[in-house]
């Protein structure tokens, strides 16, 4: 996965803070009653996005009668961020074009802003990079203009990222770079950390291995520094897949291990560290583990209800067993896995099983 900084981090600059709290129309300060709902909406934006949406609308309900259009750009910020959250991304974007529109002070960065780099980040979740591309620059102008450095910095990361994802690694490479610099100049260790993430799997991609290796290392040593470890449980799972293409298996095996901890302390879905596993031990020609992992990757997999996942492990279980030279139980495998591409149509995975 890449490393960015999200508009859902807790450190994100995406909150629910404004200039003035008073209703515009009549210059009085605002009802009382949408400063609590405000306050829901700080503690619930992350931790429960319904009550986040549900409280938003009732915000939006209580401005609109107070002709009130600063806290109906609150309101739909706190919409967009509870849609933002159940994956209802287009809903999302309509919530958070609403906010520019209700908005007084044009210039006000602190505004603008989050909401430019919000829109960017539904963009790409729901696919369509070229104008996530378009927002995360225009959000990085803006913090130019603002001269923020730890902003314009995090705005690399980002846009560092998102070429990665679309395959232009020499772009990812040097906004990732530029980031780096400047996130050592601020002693920004969760910066530093996301720079070298980056740029290992800029590295990887690019058949670097070593270099790759050489940054994610580093990414793992400063996610370790930061106490972060969704971004460790990453770094450690890129460096196992390196550490496997140099043929260091047993390196591998100790980054992927490590790895799944994590993501089974945070309650992460360990079904591609699993998966992983079962790949690296039958490189290894440890048969048996190899197996070990691949049933409980499939085990997983059938209960989620990922027939993507669910085909590819039956690939991989297939593949081992062509290996033991037991052809019935690897033709029965095979077959399974080509029904499930077939049915989620998936062409590469059908080119591969056949």
């Amino acid at each position: 996965g890449v490393f960015l900084f999200d508009t859902n981090n807790p450190n994100s600059n995406f909150n629910f803070q404004r200039g003035k709290i008073m209703n515009i129309k009549n210059n009085k300060p605002a009802n009382k009653e949408i400063e609590k709902l405000i306050q829901i909406c700080k503690e619930t934006q992350m931790q429960d996005p319904e009550k986040c949406l549900i409280t938003g609308k009732k915000i939006l309900e209580l401005a609109l009668i107070n002709q009130d259009i600063e806290n109906e750009g609150i309101a739909y910020r706190a919409i967009g961020l509870g849609f933002m959250n159940q994956r209802k991304y287009i809903k999302a974007i309509e919530c958070f074009k609403n906010v520019v529109t209700r908005r007084i002070d044009f210039s006000e960065f602190n505004y603008f802003i989050p909401i430019h780099n919000a829109i960017g980040h539904c963009y790409w979740r729901k696919g369509d990079k070229d104008t996530a591309l378009k927002f995360f620059k225009q959000t990085l102008e803006l913090n130019i203009q603002k001269d923020d450095k730890t902003e314009i910095a995090k705005d690399q990361v980002n846009l560092g990222a998102l070429y990665l994802q679309m395959g232009d690694y020499d772009k990812s490479i040097e906004y990732n770079n530029e980031a780096l610099k400047c996130f050592k100049k601020l002693k920004n260790v969760e910066g530093i950390g996301f720079a070298y993430g980056n740029l290992g799997n800029c590295y990887h991609y690019l058949g670097k291995y070593e270099e790759g290796i050489e940054c994610n290392l580093k990414a793992i040593s400063y996610a370790k520094k930061n106490n972060n470890l969704p971004s460790l449980g990453r770094s450690l799972q890129a460096a196992s897949s390196l550490f496997q293409k140099v043929g260091n298996f047993n390196k591998a095996v100790e980054c992927a291990l490590e790895s799944l901890t994590i993501k089974k302390k945070l309650n992460e879905n360990p079904i591609n560290v699993l998966i992983s596993l079962g790949i690296i031990y039958k490189e290894w020609n440890n048969h048996k583990k190899a197996m070990e992992y691949n049933l409980e990757a499939l085990k997983l997999c059938i209960q989620e209800k990922d027939e993507s996942n669910t085909s590819r492990v039956m690939n991989n279980i297939g593949n081992i067993y062509m290996e033991k030279k037991d052809n019935s139980e690897a033709l029965l495998y095979y077959q399974k896995a080509l029904k499930l591409h077939k049915k989620i149509k998936d062409k590469h995975g059908m080119m591969i099983v056949l």
